[in-house]
């Protein structure tokens, strides 16, 4: 395992105390984390990336902090929200919005998408905040995205439930994907294989390179497979220019949509995406802001998502928003900055291969200019 945080002793690091509250909890959870600003990343901090003896340290103190069981119903919930994000999400049914108004919030959500998986390498804090009824999660991190089309990725997300810790780790040197989740006392591990995903999209052209589509397919894990997501899922009803934070932005409004867009990856994972969810605990409208300037042009700075108001006090009330703050462009990757460790032999957590659900149509490396796919072969 590996961490993203610096834990050396030349880091300049303050800890805070992010708690969990709400009415009926049997305890008050507090987490403390390392915090950092890293728009001027160190030497040390670089160094921790990488996975040296300090990565150890807080692999231990995760292991430590695994959860037995959060103490109200509530928080179990918003576990599940939290780590929603990660894995395929099922669809509801909404009204498709006016064509240019969507047109125009689809081209730049497709570019955003773009920039995510072939763009600079980016490193940035992440906060995710989960409400449900009248109680509220908070999960804190950092991701690193190495972009250029190479899929290498790592993301550490740890959050408190009562007086334990949960985390949500993601780790890809490009070749293999390896997300690992401790929740509730339990660990599960999934894997992808890139290089296959990889493999049936090339050879890669220009044209393939500016199609979106390809962007789509090859969009599994972190902050790009997040996007692929909103490309799939929403239909998106305008672009209003604000502000947040004092940095100009894009924001686009979007809602569940009941079919695919026309321009869609086919993989299992993205079919998934069709079939009806009567929880009531799956978000269907969304809400995301898009740098603006030059400096950071459409970055996902922050994506809202909620669910339909009710008067129903028994129907349960969701929102998560999930910030990717304070972008930082890394013009100098080390070289072993994404090596990732392998399962120990032996190990008692078996991990789940979800290649398969990854994999692109056979053909669907043929790509024409205004973003369609030949037929499968």
């Amino acid at each position: 395992m590996w961490s993203i945080l610096p834990n050396s002793k030349a880091s300049k690091t303050a800890a805070s105390g992010i708690q969990v509250r709400g009415r009926g909890a049997q305890s008050v959870g507090t987490w403390r984390c390392l915090r950092r600003d890293l728009i001027q990343p160190s030497p040390g901090m670089l160094g921790s990336l990488r996975g040296s003896s300090d990565s150890e340290e807080t692999d231990k103190l995760v292991q430590r902090g695994s959860l037995r069981g959060p103490k109200f119903r509530g928080c179990r919930v918003g576990l599940i929200c939290l780590v929603w994000l990660i894995a395929p999400v099922l669809q509801a049914e909404s009204n498709h919005p006016p064509q240019s108004q969507e047109s125009e919030a689809v081209k730049l959500l497709h570019e955003a998408l773009r920039q995510a998986v072939w763009g600079p390498p980016m490193l940035c804090k992440l906060r995710q905040t989960v409400r449900l009824y009248d109680k509220q999660l908070i999960g804190i991190g950092d991701y690193v995205h190495a972009g250029q089309g190479t899929g290498k990725l790592k993301m550490i997300l740890q959050f408190s439930a009562g007086d334990k810790m949960n985390s949500v780790l993601q780790a890809s040197d490009g070749r293999i994907l390896t997300t690992q989740e401790s929740v509730g006392g339990n660990s599960q591990r999934w894997r992808v294989d890139l290089v296959r995903v990889t493999d049936r999209l090339k050879p890669f052209t220009q044209q393939s390179v500016d199609n979106p589509l390809t962007a789509m397919y090859m969009a599994v894990g972190g902050q790009a497979e997040v996007l692929r997501k909103l490309c799939l899922q929403y239909e998106w009803s305008g672009v209003e220019v604000g502000e947040l934070n004092d940095h100009p932005i894009w924001w686009l409004d979007g809602k569940l949509a009941s079919k695919a867009p026309p321009l869609s990856s086919r993989a299992q994972v993205d079919l998934a995406l069709s079939i009806p969810n009567q929880s009531g605990l799956l978000p269907v409208q969304v809400r995301v802001a898009l740098g603006k300037t030059e400096k950071d042009t459409l970055w996902p700075y922050r994506i809202e998502y909620s669910g339909n108001k009710s008067d129903d006090p028994k129907r349960p009330q969701v929102s998560i928003a999930l910030e990717y703050n304070n972008p930082t462009y890394l013009p100098n990757l080390p070289k072993d900055l994404f090596l990732t460790q392998e399962q120990p032999a032996g190990s008692v957590d078996a991990v789940m291969d979800l290649t398969a659900r990854y994999l692109p149509p056979h053909g669907a490396n043929v790509l024409t200019a205004s973003g369609s796919t030949a037929k499968n072969r």
